[in-house]
């Protein structure tokens, strides 16, 4: 379909199957909202498309082709289904709203943010393990993404390519060399293995969790705080393959920020896991919440491993896989319950332990089946913990006994 005249379709534009070539000379062959299902729109010109409308993909198989040409427009709603065109390409909008779908939503031409602010990728959650992938390099001063959905960057931004990026929710994760976008994490996830993103900053906070289950993330400067949660995990004993690793290029500051760890094996005594690879040649500014260096951490299943901000080669932050046995008992005493409690005496149980390791409390009538109780951290400076529980007067026998969860 090519329109050499002045005319420009309006109403709106529902496209269910085939291919639409559009060339209007002059541009703007659209004045109307444009649908597109199991069909391709080939652009042949620049600026065909509707500058304040919205362009909607209905279908997974539907195809919006800008060939090697401009176009702007407002908003463009995806229910799966590709953008593409050649590097040359622009896409230029203020809104990427992905709906939930079976198939990922592919952007594979160069996108651009409307200028004079923040555009906004709104991706859903669907049942695409990713919901929203870019092939293509993305442009403009910034993006904030939100959606509980997730968006993968398959491709290197360049120097002049997108200046930021807010994770304000759902997750971005970074397969590609991003280094010159700077990332805010404003209630978001930031992951991706094998990745490089600029400066992280947690505005307020949100989620660090480098790999794809697993793997390795390159950050450049990165101020944390106390609200941001860094999650690693650890499957093995190599990193990027067996185990997280956050990759740090420039100086890191942690903030308090919390560390959150899972394990799915259990790594030998002296195992060690350095999760936090420091290149920037300046050590590591400030600790992880609660654990200071030599502090312990544990796991379930016994898992206990004490951090260090001088490991590896001497400034950067390693777990070892520690091995503990239960903590000793110091004291117990029985008491009775008092006014809230007037059938039942109080036990109160302290124990020794690691600092900062979780221990929980188990009783049994027999010493042959022991039944779990309530989990506690012991005291960050002592180690002590204590446990209380509440047990019916009369009760003929009441063994108890703490360990590790």
């Amino acid at each position: 379909f090519t329109s050499t005249s002045s005319n420009t379709l309006s109403g709106a534009m529902m496209l269910d199957g085939g291919t639409l070539r559009v060339q209007k000379l002059g541009g703007n062959a659209f004045a109307c909202p444009v649908f597109i299902g199991a069909a391709k729109l080939q652009l042949a010109g620049i600026n065909q498309l509707p500058d304040d409308k919205t362009v909607t993909i209905t279908n997974p198989a539907g195809i919006v082709d800008l060939g090697a040409f401009t176009d702007t427009i407002d908003t463009l709603v995806m229910n799966g289904g590709t953008v593409t065109g050649t590097a040359a390409s622009r896409l230029t909008l203020d809104t990427l709203d992905v709906k939930a779908n079976a198939a990922p939503a592919v952007i594979a031409a160069p996108m651009v943010n409307t200028a004079g602010g923040d555009g906004e990728l709104r991706v859903a959650d669907g049942a695409a393990v990713s919901d929203l992938r870019f092939d293509a390099a993305v442009y403009g001063t910034g993006f904030e993404k939100t959606g509980a959905g997730r968006a993968d960057f398959m491709t290197n931004i360049p120097l002049d390519g997108l200046d930021r990026l807010s994770v304000k929710a759902g997750s971005a994760l970074v397969f590609a060399n991003c280094r010159f976008t700077d990332v805010v994490l404003s209630g978001g996830l930031l992951g991706g293995n094998s990745g490089t993103v600029g400066a992280i900053s947690a505005q307020p906070g949100g989620v660090l969790s480098p790999g794809a289950s697993p793997g390795v993330l390159i950050g450049g400067t990165a101020v944390l705080n106390g609200a941001v949660t860094v999650r690693m995990e650890l499957n093995g004993t190599e990193a990027a393959t067996g185990y997280d690793q956050y990759t740090s290029g420039s100086p890191l500051t942690l903030g308090g920020a919390v560390l959150q760890l899972s394990a799915g094996f259990d790594p030998a005594p002296g195992a060690k896991f350095m999760i936090v690879r420091n290149v920037s040649g300046a050590p590591v500014s400030g600790t992880f919440a609660n654990l200071p260096e030599g502090r312990h951490t544990s796991l379930p299943g016994g898992k206990i491993f004490r951090i260090s901000y001088s490991g590896g080669d001497g400034d950067d932050v390693e777990l070892t896989r520690v091995e503990a046995g239960a903590p000793d008992i110091v004291s117990l005493d029985m008491t009775p319950g008092g006014e809230k409690h007037p059938t039942e005496n109080l036990a109160t149980v302290t124990a020794q332990g690691l600092p900062g390791v979780s221990y929980q409390l188990e009783s049994s009538p027999d010493l042959d089946s022991w039944t779990p109780g309530e989990t506690r951290m012991a005291d960050l400076d002592s180690g002590l913990v204590v446990f209380e529980k509440y047990e019916a007067k009369g009760t003929p026998r009441l063994f108890l006994r703490v360990r590790l969860p």
